[in-house]
């Protein structure tokens, strides 16, 4: 598989690079995703530069919000929630790898609709601009909201908490 590893922290995203490392196996207890899109948060700066609470041992593979598709449900789960072939979101470090190794109570189902781009911002992003824009600044319709901000943090989510601005 192919991830963003650091074996040393970094400045910013410009010192990252590409690894070639091992396939992942399926787990007993966890679910193997093939990641198809994830999300990159100022959290994920904050974590590479080692500058985060948390600070996870190094080598690790960057990223913590991710969308894809279940490759192999946990082998101990006599009724594992998904099944392979699901489309899900979630989070879990690692997630700038092409796989990953969740829990179940880290991923959810991807809306009908939803691409993989628009839902990899699903499990933390969209939640946190929804609660600064609604619930701290309590936007109400007919406010203005700048939109460039509010997109940034998600594709889908973003021009649905900017009509709720105008």
């Amino acid at each position: 598989m192919k991830a963003i590893q650091l074996k040393q922290l970094v400045k910013g995203p410009d010192e990252l690079s590409v690894a070639q490392l091992p396939d992942l196996q399926p787990s007993p207890d966890k679910y193997l995703i093939k990641i198809h899109a994830a999300a990159a948060n100022f959290f994920d700066i904050l974590q590479i530069q080692g500058k985060h609470q948390q600070k996870p041992p190094l080598p690790f593979i960057a990223g913590n919000e991710f969308s894809g598709e279940v490759l192999a449900t946990p082998s101990k789960s006599s009724k594992p929630k998904f099944k392979v072939g699901d489309r899900i979101f979630g989070a879990g470090l690692g997630a700038f790898g092409t796989q990953i190794l969740v829990d179940e109570a880290d991923i959810r189902p991807v809306p009908r609709g939803w691409t993989y781009l628009e839902a990899s911002s699903l499990f933390y992003t969209a939640p946190t601009a929804y609660a600064a824009l609604v619930l701290r600044a309590r936007a109400q319709k007919g406010e203005f909201c700048r939109q460039r901000a509010v997109t940034f943090h998600g594709p889908r989510e973003g021009p649905r908490l900017t009509e709720r601005c105008r």
